[in-house]
């Protein structure tokens, strides 16, 4: 299994996170932490692409829910997911992640919606 890390950075208005690897629970805290950070500065626009993504097993699914929900309800942003294989799609469709979150195949795309909120 390839280890899970990521990178964020700030592009414009627009928190990026890349996620590569196994994504877990320990890692989905991991990312929350690190996004919580941006949220508490106002920083509520925030895309995560999960193209170098491995895996989400359940518990980091769950965490992604959790992120999900603190970024639309509790600071009022938007979120974007890119990325995606089917599989991970078809899973964050029936988890419900999607439609809370925004989806756009590559990571460009997804920036573009920004542009529309």
């Amino acid at each position: 299994m390839e280890n899970f890390s990521y990178t964020i950075k700030e592009n414009g208005t627009v928190v990026e996170v890349e996620i590569t690897g196994y994504f877990d629970g320990k890692a989905g805290a991991t990312v929350k932490e690190a996004i919580w950070e941006f949220l508490r500065k106002k920083k509520n626009l925030l895309l995560i692409d999960f193209l170098n993504c491995k895996i989400i097993n359940s518990p980091g699914l769950a965490a992604l829910m959790n992120i999900t929900l603190g970024i639309t309800d509790d600071f009022r942003g938007k979120l974007v997911l890119t990325g995606l294989d089917e599989l991970k799609q078809n899973v964050l469709e029936m988890a419900g992640v999607i439609p809370l979150a925004e989806t756009a195949p590559a990571k460009g795309d997804g920036l573009k919606l920004f542009e529309k909120s």
